[in-house]
C-alpha cells in the first residue's frame, strides 16, 4: 500500500539507527497476523474464537506499542538531523 512504502522510504532515509525499531513493528504485525490466520482456520473447522481473543488483544497492544516507539524513534532521528 501507499502507507507501507512511504513508510519504507523513511526508514530507508534515516538508515540504521531505526530499523532496530522497523524489524519489531514488523515482527509485532507478523505475530498478529498469525493469530488472525490461526482463528480463520478454527472458523472454517467450526471451532469457537474465544480462545484467540486474549491473545490476538495482546498482540495488538505490542504491535502499538512497537508502531509508537518506532515513530518515536524516526522522529528523534529526524530532530537530530
Amino acid at each position: 500500500s501507499r502507507d507501507i512504502s512511504r513508510l519504507e522510504m523513511i526508514i530507508d532515509v534515516y538508515g540504521e539507527s531505526v530499523q532496530p525499531s522497523y524489524a519489531a513493528a514488523l515482527e509485532a504485525r507478523a505475530n498478529v497476523n498469525r493469530i488472525a490466520a490461526a482463528h480463520k482456520e478454527a472458523y472454517v473447522r467450526g471451532e469457537p474464537g474465544a480462545r484467540f481473543v486474549g491473545p490476538f488483544t495482546d498482540a495488538q497492544v505490542q504491535l502499538e506499542a512497537a508502531i509508537e516507539k518506532l515513530k518515536k524513534d524516526i522522529a528523534n532521528v529526524a530532530r537530530d538531523a
